[in-house]
This record gives C-alpha cells, structure tokens and sequence, in this order.
C-alpha cells in the first residue's frame, strides 16, 4: 500500500497538470479552432494528459 505522501505527492501533481490545462485553455479564448491552430498548445495538451496518465496509473 502506498504512503500517505507519495499520494498526495501524485495528487497534488495532477491538480498542478489541471491548472497549465486551465491557463491553455483560457489563452485560447475557449476557442477549439485557435486553438487547434496552434500545434505547440497541442503538443503542450497532449503531454499533460500523459502525465495525469502516468500519475493515476501510480495511484
């Protein structure tokens, strides 16, 4: 079973994931097309996803 810290440890890194996909999402206005335009946001998106991934996979 895991210790209390390395979960919070795992949590605490998916809300961080959460908000920079809240700061992507708010630079772009909310907005699918400007967005999608933008292949860095993408890229930026996809490899936060992997990371919350990751992270509840641990959990």
């Amino acid at each position: 079973m895991q210790q209390r810290s390395e979960i919070l440890k795992y949590l605490l890194d998916i809300e961080s994931i959460i908000e920079e996909l809240e700061k992507i999402l708010n630079h772009h206005n909310s907005d699918f097309i400007d967005f999608s335009l933008h292949f860095i946001s993408i890229r930026a998106v996809e490899r936060d996803l992997m990371i919350i991934g990751e992270a509840v996979s641990k959990l």
